[in-house]
């Protein structure tokens, strides 16, 4: 004897006797009509609701056994803190203090207000304080269509990223395929100034000086990048850090070294991080020569500035003392 569902009733199936041949019959077939109600509309329920109960009966499963583990891992094991280096953590950087910008306009007339320059009452209200004198910044731009051919264009080129103060910059094209770059920065009352040297891409000792041996140590302005040249005075990597860097107004390929997790490293690193190992940065460094190695060796004793124009306190006077570095490359 068998059973089988109808609505939520039971009832008895009958017997069916057929004859061979004789095609099969299943019997009757209760009929479900439409607004129906009460036992009989419960029918189209039948078929989904198991579904629905073993579906809530997994999901119950999975989240007791969920919260079950994370019950333990709480209770067995303790989060420890990332340690980055071994020392302290470095002292927060000063923020610069930053002014509104002035329109674009504004800044590229500015510039060729200093580029017509001629009288020293002209140029004070254009220049920021400078390590040149006011004589010497006058001849220089007198001397300027000579030295890089005439001036085609001054074009506005957008905000540049330093650590070391708020600059703005201003592209001048010459005729002679040659271009300078001419950064704009606040003064303390915020008014935008141009940085001569860093236009003028001024050094404090001739590079003829220093590159003959005249003159053994001097600041400069120049592009960088990481490099691995190992020789003479540096040719241990482990205790020095390889940087090229060249002129604009000079030919010759250069070298600088500082000692490994030192300030000097530290400030490089920190200045070239963003560039990878194929950019150049404008920078501005205090380097000497020592010894009687190659003449293009210079060990790097200031890093002044991440770009040729330096502010009020030196990029390396911003990093973290070698002993809170904690050996950190």
């Amino acid at each position: 004897m068998s059973f089988s569902r109808e609505g939520l009733g039971i009832q008895r199936k009958k017997k069916l006797d057929r004859k061979v041949g004789e095609a099969p019959n299943m019997g009757q077939v209760a009929r479900l009509h439409r607004n129906t109600t009460g036992l009989r509309a419960r029918l189209r329920y039948v078929g989904w609701l198991p579904l629905f109960l073993l579906a809530f009966a997994v999901f119950s499963f999975g989240a007791g056994v969920t919260a079950l583990a994370l019950w333990w891992t709480g209770t067995s094991f303790k989060p420890k803190a990332i340690q980055l280096h071994n020392g302290p953590s470095p002292r927060p950087e000063p923020r610069i203090k930053e002014f509104p910008v002035p329109d674009p306009g504004i800044l590229e007339n500015q510039i060729n207000s200093l580029l017509a320059a001629r009288t020293a009452r002209q140029l004070d209200a254009l220049v920021r304080p400078s390590d040149q004198r006011t004589e010497e910044i006058l001849a220089k731009l007198a001397a300027l269509e000579k030295a890089d051919g005439k001036v085609t264009s001054v074009q506005y080129t957008g905000p540049v990223q330093s650590r070391c103060l708020q600059l703005e910059s201003v592209t001048v094209n010459f005729d002679s395929g040659k271009n300078r770059i001419a950064l704009v920065a606040p003064d303390p009352a915020g008014v935008w100034r141009v940085d001569f040297d860093a236009f003028a891409r001024h050094v404090t000792t001739p590079w003829s000086e220093l590159l003959s041996g005249t003159a053994q140590e001097g600041t400069v302005r120049v592009f960088t990048r990481p490099d691995n040249y190992y020789n003479g005075r540096y040719q241990n990597d482990r205790e020095w850090v390889c940087f090229g860097f060249a002129s604009p107004d000079h030919e010759t390929l250069m070298f600088g070294y500082t000692p490994r997790g030192g300030k000097q490293h530290l400030a490089m690193a920190e200045a070239l991080r963003p560039l990878g190992s194929s950019g150049l940065k404008r920078m501005t460094l205090e380097i000497r020569h020592t010894g009687d190695g190659d003449r293009r060796q210079f060990e790097i004793v200031r890093v002044h500035s991440d770009d040729w124009a330096v502010g009020d306190v030196a990029l390396d006077d911003l990093m973290p003392a070698p002993k809170e570095a904690g050996g950190e490359e």
